[in-house]
């Protein structure tokens, strides 16, 4: 394996250099462990090649890992970019040599928790993050909405494209259209590919989002002029991370879509949402997305700590459905790469790396 040689502030170039290679790299951070950041062990996560997605592209997941990012040489960590929401574990960055060359001019973003930037704090919702502890390693140490310390996995992603380093709330009054044509989260904690997973808590449908980001279309041709607009929409960068609250606020804590679906059925609902939420996407342009699989759900500390069964421990019925949900999804992003005219599509699949860590906890800093 190589290890890559770089300095703290090569961020963006390295995670391009990525893109064009297939190889595992070495890279090293502080560890996160359940109470503190260390700052002397040293973490190895590898940088794998996911998929080809045509001749003139190639797909690279770039994990962002335990409170960390995992861009770093073996004596020094990014200082800058070392902070990071601790349960949302690995993200895929997606890229091809159209991303190399700086033609990735907006990140768009669609989900839960793990990527609401904010929008919550605008709607009549107890799911919010707007008080301490949340955003203290975040700009002048304050909240933000974002269910993290600091910055999210996509705020990332985006200044690795060379982009403004973190992603406004499409409902964040304070921002302007030219702010958000640079990218923009339509995301709401504890929301769901399932309307009635939002009414849990009474936050943003899947539907109303998809509803803001055509809103957000028409700002953008008005703005910007109808062609420029078109340049956006098509070259942005999706990315959906969704469907956990589905399962573990929904299905198995209400009655109501048990008595309806056997947990095959309710998947397969699911992903039939998820197919119509994408397809919507494209109608309107998007092309590039990426769509991140659930983790092992049953390793959630509310979850381990709710298994009566086994105290402590995951609950392994919810990490079945997560894999079996996983590699239906997966399934489902083959299929519409083929039946949607210029859609480059793919699966992040999270779940391995993030079970791997939770059932080898030292060998990642933890303990």
């Amino acid at each position: 394996m190589n290890q890559l040689p770089l300095r703290p502030n090569e961020t963006r170039d390295a995670l391009i250099y990525l893109l064009h290679s297939t190889d595992a790299y070495i890279c090293t951070a502080p560890p996160y462990s359940s109470r503190h950041i260390h700052t002397k062990r040293q973490i190895i996560v590898f940088f794998t090649c996911l998929q080809e997605l045509g001749a003139f592209l190639s797909s690279v997941s770039f994990f962002l890992s335990l409170g960390v990012v995992v861009v770093a040489t073996r004596r020094q960590a990014m200082s800058s970019l070392q902070r990071y929401l601790p349960w949302l574990i690995f993200f895929l960055l997606h890229g091809g040599r159209e991303a190399a060359a700086g033609k990735v001019p907006a990140i768009i973003v669609f989900g839960d928790s793990s990527v609401d930037t904010g929008n919550n704090n605008f709607i009549p919702t107890i799911a919010r993050s707007n008080f301490w502890p949340y955003g203290r390693d975040y700009a002048n140490g304050l909240p933000t909405g974002r269910f993290s310390n600091g910055r999210l996995a996509t705020d990332f992603i985006s200044e690795a494209f060379g982009l403004p380093p973190s992603i406004p709330a499409y409902l964040d009054t304070n921002c302007s259209i030219d702010q958000l044509a640079t990218g923009v989260s339509f995301a709401s904690a504890a929301t769901g590919l399932d309307n009635a997973t939002a009414g849990v808590l009474s936050v943003i449908t899947l539907d109303e989002q998809l509803a803001y980001f055509k809103e957000y279309t028409d700002r953008l041709k008005v703005a910007k002029g109808d062609a420029a607009a078109k340049e956006i929409i098509s070259e942005a960068l999706y990315i959906w991370s969704i469907g956990t609250n589905d399962f573990i606020e929904n299905y198995y804590n209400l009655p109501e879509r048990r008595m309806q679906y056997t947990v095959g059925e309710y998947e397969a609902y699911l992903l039939g949402l998820a197919e119509a939420a994408i397809r919507r996407v494209h109608a309107v342009g998007g092309r590039k997305m990426d769509f991140t699989g659930l983790t092992p759900m049953g390793c959630l500390p509310a979850e381990r700590i709710g298994n009566r069964g086994d105290p402590g421990e995951c609950n392994e019925q919810y990490n079945a459905v997560a894999r079996t949900f996983n590699a239906k999804l997966q399934d489902l992003v083959a299929k519409l790469n083929k039946d949607l005219r210029g859609l480059r599509l793919v699966f992040a699949d999270t779940y391995q790396l993030l079970a791997t860590v939770v059932s080898k906890p030292a060998d990642y800093g933890g303990s």
